[in-house]
């Protein structure tokens, strides 16, 4: 209990006692160290329940410790062994045989997996609010349908208002040649006037802003935070994207650091794509942003940004003392209605604009851009339903002839392997409804092709054998792990051994040798578990798994004979045959039984309990 206190005491000095536990959890601690045989009864501790890390509360001032993040942990309380005190005990355990046996469950619930409400804005834009609902606004949308495509018309285009009421104008001049895909339409609202804004989200002090070019394109994104105002325009995005400063594509005010900034990341999806993923550390809400362009004769069109995803942490949004925005009400309230409604149009030509375009919005991600095309026929293929193993003939099959006819072939006879619809029906009825409806109604109506994961018994889960298999693996900055550390003289926790959730200890049990991590030994030991980086987004949306049943027992696998002997507190009786050797009682084919106490064991005389372990009631075991 003194040497709890004194890590307690030792914790609150170093500014941790402030530092909440991750999803609020109460340290477990308790006592496993052996006795005098080096066996310890088993020591059962308390569980981490699954949980979602981002509901955390921060708390401003405290020192955070493993690198910034927030953990929770199961302390096994003192050293097996303190050096301090019994340097020349804790030598012996050098050849003793010792070992932790360790004992845990982890627990995974594949039936809600995730802590996060995700919301998105992307093209001119389409919207989805966090809790499915679909909305969007075009701003002085010139197309017209005529048969089976859309042309965008000056007389469509004049007989409509922008978002401040005033009429959309027409910007190319008579017999000037305009390319939409290099110039965005040739209708437009006023460029001398404010451009639409439109509030996507906001949730206490934090705020994200939609400013909107030609059509309703997000020109920038502007996202407000605690630490001031930060800034993202399409153009300077694409502008530094290969800057070695990854801040210079944002502008900031209101005393704003770069410095968090320079905490996000940025990557190069395509020649074409540039992504960005941003957090604000005081909400934990955290946003994907993707910056995109077209291309027309190798020249690339005006820049546009699409938020692939807005993350919302807290999924009942019980800590925010406020919210709203488009994400939280499923309403874009800054809409104003132009002279027609013009969303069952946009439908039609988003659909008859581009068939594999459409189809990739449905079948990987709503936000995706022609840049990724390819790389999201290439995963759809690589799980489509009859093509296992094909995902070049998949492919070549989409090029040759149309996605719908190849992904309504995989729906469905998937389908059908299912005994859920007889097959050739239900293909017909698959690309009719393509057809007369959208991409959206058939995905919904008859899945997505894909081969069904088959979930695993938790038994037939891989598992580690020994800790030799934890030894050199190497996990990613994203997967969840446990880690045993041990806590070092100046109080901080390092990890020895991560054991990933995808590879737990076969039957739970593991065997920690001294051999291989004396420092399990002669410190103390946490398991303990941290939150996921914020770079991670959606991962850190998934739960973190808990642990359960968790027991330890340090225990040698050397008989009482040989621990005894080995550490110096017995040794065999005087032996004419043996000269000079204290051990040839413990050789095969001799009795243990012909052993005596040391008259001296570490300046004591042995007591009546070393006596009890020399009886041959003990040594027989």
């Amino acid at each position: 209990l003194a040497a709890l206190a004194a890590l307690a005491a030792l914790a609150a000095a170093q500014g941790q006692a402030t530092c909440p536990q991750l999803c609020g959890h109460q340290q477990d601690s308790a006592d496993a160290a052996g006795g005098i045989c080096g066996e310890s009864r088993p020591t059962v501790f308390g569980k981490m329940e699954q949980c979602c890390p981002l509901s955390t509360p921060r708390v401003d001032g405290c020192e955070l410790p493993g690198g910034g993040k927030l953990c929770r942990g199961i302390d096994l309380g003192n050293e097996f062994c303190n050096k301090n005190t019994d340097e020349a005990g804790c030598a012996r355990l050098e050849g003793s045989r010792l070992y932790i046996n360790m004992t845990l469950d982890i627990e995974v619930d594949p039936q809600n997996p995730t802590c996060c409400r995700s919301c998105t804005c992307y093209g001119d834009p389409n919207c989805i609010a966090f809790d499915g609902t679909p909305a969007e606004w075009v701003v002085c949308d010139a197309r017209v349908r005529r048969g089976p495509k859309c042309k965008i018309r000056q007389d469509a285009c004049e007989a409509q208002t922008d978002h401040l009421g005033n009429a959309c104008q027409w910007l190319p001049l008579e017999g000037e040649s305009w390319s939409v895909a290099l110039q965005g339409s040739p209708c437009q609202a006023d460029p001398r006037q404010p451009k639409p804004r439109m509030s996507m989200y906001k949730a206490d002090e934090f705020s994200m802003e939609l400013v909107m070019g030609e059509r309703g394109v997000i020109d920038a994104v502007q996202m407000v935070t605690s630490a001031g105002l930060f800034v993202l325009v399409a153009d300077f995005c694409h502008r530094y994207a290969n800057s070695e400063d990854i801040s210079d594509a944002w502008q900031t005010s209101n005393g704003a650091s770069m410095d968090l900034v320079r905490s996000w990341r940025r990557r190069k999806l395509n020649e074409h794509d540039v992504e960005w993923s941003i957090s604000d550390p005081n909400t934990g809400i955290m946003a994907r942003l993707v910056c995109t362009r077209s291309f027309a004769a190798h020249h690339a069109g005006p820049s546009r940004i699409n938020v692939q995803e807005l993350i919302e942490p807290d999924g009942n949004f019980g800590s925010r003392s406020t919210a709203g925005g488009f994400c939280y009400t499923g309403k874009i309230d800054e809409r104003v209605e132009s002279a027609h409604d013009t969303s069952s149009l946009h439908e039609f030509c988003s659909e008859a604009s581009n068939n594999k375009l459409s189809a990739a919005k449905m079948l990987c991600e709503r936000g995706l851009t022609r840049g990724q095309l390819r790389d999201c026929m290439n995963d759809w293929c690589s799980q489509a339903f009859g093509w296992e193993g094909r995902v070049e003939e998949c492919r070549q099959a989409i090029t040759n002839s149309t996605w719908q006819e190849v992904y309504c072939s995989s729906a469905g006879s998937r389908l059908a392997a299912q005994d859920l619809r007889p097959l050739n029906r239900t293909i017909q009825q698959c690309l009719d409804t393509i057809s007369e409806f959208s991409w959206e109604q058939a995905v919904e109506e008859f899945g997505d092709g894909r081969t069904p994961a088959e979930e695993e018994p938790v038994d037939s889960r891989a598992c580690a054998a020994s800790i030799d298999e934890y030894k050199e693996l190497e996990l990613s900055e994203c997967e969840q792990h446990f880690s045993i550390a041990y806590q070092d003289e100046a109080g901080a926790w390092i990890p020895l051994i991560k054991i990933p959730a995808t590879l737990p200890p076969c039957d739970g049990a593991l065997s920690i040798p001294y051999e291989d991590f004396p420092e399990l030994f002669l410190h103390p030991v946490r398991i303990q578990q941290c939150e996921l980086p914020p770079t991670c987004l959606s991962d850190t949306c998934t739960k973190l798994y808990g642990l359960s049943d968790v027991a330890a027992r340090y225990s040698s696998r050397l008989s009482h004979a040989e621990w005894l002997v080995h550490t110096g507190l017995a040794k065999c009786k005087a032996n004419p045959s043996f000269p000079g050797d204290d051990f040839w009682c413990l050789r095969s084919g001799y009795s243990p039984t012909e052993m005596c106490p040391c008259v001296d064991c570490a300046g004591q005389r042995p007591n009546s309990r070393l006596l009890e372990l020399l009886s041959p009631r003990h040594l027989r075991r």
